[in-house]
């Protein structure tokens, strides 16, 4: 169970039993939000096991093939690299190498802890992990095209990864690495920039909002026997639609919406 297995059941139920736990045959969607996100990951990945901050001497234009595998081993297809390019140049001046504090930087590594109250293998994985005098610090990166406007208590209820690391990192994580205290870091990135949300175990406010999103919706999915779907835009390109018997009830409803509102206008 993961912070991405969550964020799947509360987006839609039903979606994550067939996915995730009985694997049923999935057709994806070529999806640009989706291969730009894995090229960005992949490419900071290959970046900071190096040890050195990210320049933008590292990324070339993209339309410089002969240049492409100077970071990576040129294991990122070139179409996915030119969608990613402006979200990478937005990284370097937040790349956490750029920092001292950072020389221990471990990127891209998943964690695993037993759960035995849930009967779970708990797994956590963070773009990038360092520890500094007595913080250990998680890093997370979401990529967007427009830069949201928002608090840090906005971003914090959007993205359950924060709450889930939050929770890992006070349940023992960050003193396992010696630590006293834990951060979470959450970098979005955006063609245009680049923007990091800083949250502390130490925050009593937020740890309390952390452990209660993250209990109501472990506790929601360990006591669900019927994984229900939940009807929404995202039904269209769901990989396993072709299984539900929900998958078109969104866009009827959409469709019966627009309808009585045109036949009210016409009435009118």
């Amino acid at each position: 169970m993961s912070a991405s297995d969550l964020e799947g059941y509360e987006r839609c139920p039903a979606q994550w039993y067939m996915e995730r736990l009985v694997h049923l045959p999935r057709i994806e969607e070529g999806n640009q939000a989706l291969l730009r996100g894995l090229a960005v990951h992949r490419w900071i990945a290959e970046a900071h096991s190096r040890g050195v901050p990210c320049s933008p001497d590292d990324l070339p234009e993209p339309a410089d093939l002969d240049r492409l595998s100077l970071v990576g081993g040129g294991e990122i297809d070139p179409a996915d690299y030119e969608l990613a390019y402006p979200f990478l140049r937005s990284h370097i001046e937040c790349c956490p190498l750029r920092s001292n504090d950072a020389r221990s930087l471990t990127a891209e590594r998943t964690l695993y802890a037993y759960d035995g109250i849930a009967d779970v293998v708990v797994a956590t994985k963070s773009d990038a992990y360092w520890k500094s005098d007595d913080t250990l610090t998680m890093r997370e990166i979401k990529t967007v095209q427009v830069q949201p406007v928002a608090n840090d208590d906005e971003i914090f209820s959007t993205y359950l990864a924060v709450a889930w690391d939050l929770v890992a990192l006070e349940a023992g994580l960050a003193r396992h690495y010696g630590a006293i205290q834990g951060e979470v870091q959450l970098e979005i990135l955006s063609p245009e920039s680049a923007v990091v949300h800083s949250y502390s175990t130490q925050d009593s406010t937020i740890m309390s909002m952390a452990r209660g999103r993250v209990r109501r919706l472990a506790r929601r999915w360990l006591a669900d026997t019927q994984w229900d779907s939940l009807p929404g835009p995202g039904c269209s390109k769901c990989s396993v639609r072709r299984w539900c018997a929900a998958r078109d009830a969104y866009e009827a409803s959409v469709g019966s919406r627009v309808s009585s509102g045109a036949q009210g206008a016409q009435a009118t």
